[in-house]
């Protein structure tokens, strides 16, 4: 699918400590990405800068018209203006409700409950801890 144009990140993150998200993108072959292509985009990023570093960027569109898609597409992702509307959600994770089937593709792929638990989510919630330790309130 290309997965190394669809990531972006200004640090290393193995430097820096901080994750990279990964984000659905659109396929290269110009068709609508399937929950398998995200998933593969998943594991390149965790064969690309390990475990410890990847983590889920959804950018969800839900429940958004066409103009506000269109709208806020345009202002923050200017290179996915081209993206069909119809095609802005992953096919098989159209709906947050949908989010499980992300935790079941990874088990299926061999990821551990832990390693499953740093993607979804902890990897995060560790940065967001470094992160408010520095921040008096």
């Amino acid at each position: 699918m290309g997965q190394e144009s669809c990531l972006k990140t200004t640090n290393d993150p193995k430097k820096e400590g901080d994750p990279v998200m990964t984000a659905f993108c659109k396929s290269k072959l110009g068709k609508r990405p399937t929950l398998e292509d995200y998933l593969d985009q998943i594991d390149y990023v965790v064969q690309l800068v390990g475990i410890d570093y990847a983590g889920i960027g959804t950018d969800k569109f839900e429940g958004k018209t066409k103009e506000e898609y269109i709208s806020e597409v345009q202002s923050g992702y200017p290179k996915l203006v081209s993206v069909p509307f119809e095609h802005r959600h992953v096919e098989g994770f159209s709906h947050i409700t949908h989010f499980p089937r992300i935790t079941v593709g990874l088990l299926t792929r061999g990821y551990s409950d832990e390693g499953c638990s740093k993607i979804l989510g902890k990897n995060f919630l560790s940065l967001f801890q470094k992160a408010w330790k520095k921040i008096k309130f």
